[in-house]
């Protein structure tokens, strides 16, 4: 009654021929209907690789736990260990063949690097155990395979990177926003280190079976159970398996100190900007502080990289902000600070009130942890969350709350609209209820205990509320912010994520038709508008517009959402605009007009107008970096009374750091400019230190017709920072 689960399945191995194979068996069978492991890919090679691990220690275990090494025994461990690694191959394939699936060739990489090199150190680990001749040799051997496994928790944990290196499952990429996972020269090397310790320590188990003293080979297993663990710590950071402050901060600017905050730059700010920085952070704090109810107890630490590539090199994290709540510290990009500052420093005033080690929401809740930053920031693309909400619940896209908040159902929908929903959902319980009541919710996850009533209540009442609420938003507008399926509906997204970049990359080396076949083999595949989109363009820099014109008439005939056939329109009036065909692309202008077509729409449609008026190839001028593209369109400025050329050059301008021209000059045009791209220039002119030109920019300046209430904030910001 009594007798140990590892003894047990022990027992188990021992009576069944070739036992282990069943358990591996068993487990892939689980594996391949499992969303994020049903692909023969990067997960399905980590989940194999801990598997495998532990199988064939406990193989090695039974094979060699006694003195003798007799051929049997040999023959014995290689058909386990053989039939372990073929297994897991056999099963995928098969599943591969049924669904009609894809990739499994290039999921093979991971595999052979993760997986089938699993038995070695899972022998490795066994050998270890056998060298301390301990008793309990499967007990210890469990608790050793552990704590390699869980062994990352300390760099996570301490350090500031999210990637992992491990030597069970090898690596970990930080977040499943970053669908591509490259087998990068470190996690190669890194494997291969791995695997040549493990050879010694199987070579050295083997040799001190016969040459050295029972007293010496114990002395051998000891050293290797608490020397090599403390080797690899101290090597960790030299290795750059973890990333530490030095390793962080390197080539980082001056960092700016305020009353609450120790904020980290990587790009040069002026000293107008670093102002802006400042007072932005401190006003976020303000309002998040009055929203909450409470305050951190120490400092925070925000940490804003120049762009994502270095984002991803020091965290491994790449398509997202991030933050580590029990350490206080938030990382963003100087280009994403302004939307996301808010909602990751939200973050870390909800660890406040967060439970277990990493300060999170109760059972590690996605819907909560992000709900309640997102109802602090208030803010979703832009638009303040309940009129976002308000427009979904009375559109095609209407779901219900249940199905999404709280718990992991969080990640099944849309990731805008999870977002979006468990905002609005936590924005209302808090208004409802209270900020003390919402917080012990947050820390206890149980609605009962925290405001008396089932959560299901909570949600009836919320829906009824949201409905009624009103909003400006159109279903045409929504549907270009809930299009993306979630990362774990995708059709074999770490194989599509890497024919992506390989497209990419033959593109940027200006290898377009290499381009073209690796987009069409995405397209194929997963139908992406993405894919198509670039075959179109990479079609039309071939000078191969007849064919385009072919592949946008088979696109045609297809239905599509709103948001795809107006991309679809957009390409074919260039198509048909730079062919020649004025009756057909004046046409399709006249559809792209139609009412309630969002105001992102009709502003790259007048852009279009203007370059194609001007003899300008829309899509050379496109796929161009930024400089080339402000050197063409400032040769349009001061033709006529439009204002789409200088709302071009502000937007060039702004979102990629890009010094303003003579701004003197172009004083004359600032009566041209939306509202909107005048909050734009005041934020270039900050940058530029030119501070009394912003403020009397902001003079001019209706907030009332700003295009989002995200700008309104922005502008009550803006006039705190120049004293207006």
């Amino acid at each position: 009654m009594n007798e140990s689960p590892v003894r047990s399945i022990s027992g188990v191995l021992q009576k069944i021929p070739y036992p282990a194979s069943i358990f591996a068996l068993l487990g892939n069978l689980i594996f391949v209907f499992l969303p994020i492991s049903r692909y023969f890919s990067y997960e399905a090679a980590v989940l194999n690789a801990i598997l495998l691990t532990y199988l064939s220690g406990l193989v090695y275990l039974n094979s060699f736990a006694e003195s003798s090494t007799d051929q049997s025994r040999l023959k014995n461990f290689a058909i386990n260990t053989g039939l372990l690694i073929l297994i897991p191959v056999i099963v995928y394939f098969l599943f591969y063949l049924l669904r009609g699936g894809f990739g499994f060739a290039s999921g093979l990489k991971y595999y052979l690097l993760f997986s089938a090199t699993a038995p070695i150190v899972g022998s490795a680990i066994a050998a270890v155990v056998l060298l301390t001749k301990v008793e309990a040799k499967r007990i210890f051997f469990t608790i050793f395979f552990l704590i390699l496994l869980f062994s990352w928790f300390i760099d996570f944990y301490y350090y500031h990177q999210f990637f992992l290196y491990n030597a069970i499952f090898t690596w970990y990429p930080g977040v499943i926003y970053d669908e591509y996972v490259p087998l990068t020269g470190s996690i190669i090397l890194y494997r291969f280190v791995i695997l040549l310790l493990s050879g010694v320590a199987i070579a050295v188990e083997f040799y001190q079976r016969y040459r050295v003293k029972e007293e010496n080979r114990k002395k051998i297993g000891w050293l290797f159970v608490f020397v090599l663990p403390v080797v690899s710590l101290l090597l960790s950071a030299p290795l750059g398996l973890v990333t530490n402050e030095s390793a962080l901060y390197e080539g980082f600017q001056k960092s700016i100190t305020t009353q609450h905050f120790v904020i980290h730059s990587e790009v040069p700010l002026s000293n107008s900007e670093q102002t802006l920085v400042a007072r932005m952070h401190e006003l976020s704090y303000k309002n998040l502080a009055r929203f909450f109810g409470t305050k951190p107890r120490q400092k925070l630490v925000s940490v804003i990289f120049k762009d994502n590539p270095s984002k991803k090199a020091r965290l491994g994290v790449e398509n997202a902000d991030i933050t580590k709540p029990w350490k206080r510290t938030m990382f963003t990009t100087i280009d994403n600070l302004e939307r996301t500052l808010t909602h990751e420093m939200a973050h870390l005033f909800a660890a406040e009130f967060g439970t277990g080690l990493f300060d999170i929401a109760a059972g590690f809740d996605p819907g909560l942890t992000e709900g309640a930053a997102t109802a602090a920031d208030g803010f979703i693309a832009g638009y303040f969350v309940d009129d976002f909400m308000s427009a979904v619940q009375r559109s095609k896209y209407k779901v219900n709350p249940n199905d999404v908040f709280p718990g992991m159902s969080f990640f099944s929908v849309n990731p805008t609209l999870a977002y979006a929903l468990s905002g609005s959902v936590c924005r209302f319980i808090i208004d409802q209820y209270s900020s003390s009541k919402f917080k012990r919710f947050y820390s206890s996850g149980s609605a009962e205990n925290a405001f008396g009533v089932d959560i299901a209540q909570i949600l009836e009442k919320w829906e009824k509320n949201i409905e009624t609420a009103d909003s400006t938003l159109t279903e045409k507008t929504l549907d270009f912010y809930l299009q993306t399926e979630p990362f774990i509906n995708k059709i074999a997204p770490r194989y599509i994520a890497e024919l992506t970049e390989k497209a990419k990359q033959h593109f940027q080396n200006k290898e377009y038709a290499e381009a073209y076949n690796a987009f069409t083999e995405v397209y194929n595949l997963n139908f992406s508008p993405a894919a198509f989109e670039a075959r179109v363009v990479l079609l039309m820099l071939l000078n191969k517009g007849e064919e385009a014109r072919k592949v946008l008439a088979e696109f045609g005939k297809e239905e599509h959402s709103y948001a795809i056939l107006t991309r679809y329109r957009l390409l074919k009036y260039q198509v048909e605009s730079l062919l020649g065909d004025k009756k057909e692309a004046d046409s399709i202008a006249v559809l792209l007009s139609e009412p309630e077509t969002p105001l992102f729409v009709t502003s790259e449609l007048k852009l279009l107008k203007l370059l194609l008026g001007k003899k300008e190839d829309t899509f050379k001028y496109f796929t161009s970096a930024p400089e080339e593209k402000l050197k063409v369109i400032l040769n349009y400025t001061d033709k006529g009374n439009d204002s789409t050329a200088i709302s071009e050059v502000v937007n060039l301008c702004y979102y990629n750091r890009l010094p303003f021209a003579d701004y003197k000059y172009y004083r004359r045009y600032l009566h041209r400019l939306s509202h909107s791209g005048l909050l734009k220039l005041a934020t270039i002119l900050i940058r530029e230190d030119k501070t009394e030109e912003a403020k009397s920019l902001m003079m001019l300046i209706d907030t009332k017709r700003l295009n989002f209430a995200q700008e309104r904030q922005k502008y009550r910001i803006f006039r705190a920072v120049l004293n207006i």
